[in-house]
C-alpha cells in the first residue's frame, strides 16, 4: 500500500468526523496536519535526494501535501490557508528545500529565426495599413 493511498484512507476517515461545533479546533487541526507532513516525509525519503530540487518530481508531492491540509481544514471547518499551514510550509521548505539553488538562469533573446518575424510582422502591417489609409484618403478627396 503506497503512502498516498494510506493518506487518502486517513483523510476519508477524518472527513467522516461529525462537526461538533461551528468553530475551528486549531489544536485538533495542528495535530491532524502532522499526518500530512508524515506522508510528505515518507514520499520525500522514497525520492532520490538528487531529485529533491526537481520541480517535475516535487510538484506532485507538494500538491499532495497541499490537498491534505486543505481537506483537513474543510473537515474541521478551519480557514485555509491559516497560520498553522504557513508554518508547516515554512518548515517543509526549511528542511527539504533549503539546499535547492536559488539561482535562476537569466532570460535570453530568442534565436533570430524567431525574433525577426515577430518584429517584422507588426512593423510591415503598420506600414501597410498607413499606406492604405493614405491611398484611400487621396482617392476620395475629389468626391465631396
Amino acid at each position: 500500500m503506497t503512502p498516498t493511498s494510506r493518506l487518502y484512507r486517513l483523510l476519508r476517515g477524518l472527513l467522516l468526523l461529525p462537526a461538533l461545533c461551528a468553530a475551528c479546533d486549531l489544536t485538533l487541526y495542528s495535530s491532524s496536519i502532522q499526518h500530512c507532513v508524515t506522508n510528505f516525509e515518507v514520499q520525500m525519503n522514497w525520492t532520490d535526494p538528487q531529485r529533491w530540487c526537481d520541480w517535475t518530481v516535487l510538484s506532485s508531492l507538494y500538491n499532495d501535501l497541499t490537498v491534505c491540509t486543505e481537506m483537513l481544514a474543510d473537515a474541521l471547518q478551519c480557514e485555509w490557508p491559516n497560520p498553522e499551514v504557513d508554518s508547516l510550509f515554512v518548515g517543509v521548505h526549511g528542511r527539504w528545500l533549503k539546499a535547492c539553488p536559488r539561482y535562476i538562469a537569466p532570460l535570453r533573446d530568442p534565436p533570430l529565426f524567431v525574433l525577426v518575424p515577430l518584429i517584422l510582422a507588426p512593423v510591415l502591417s503598420t506600414l501597410l495599413v498607413t499606406a492604405l489609409i493614405i491611398w484611400l484618403g487621396k482617392r476620395s478627396e475629389g468626391m465631396l
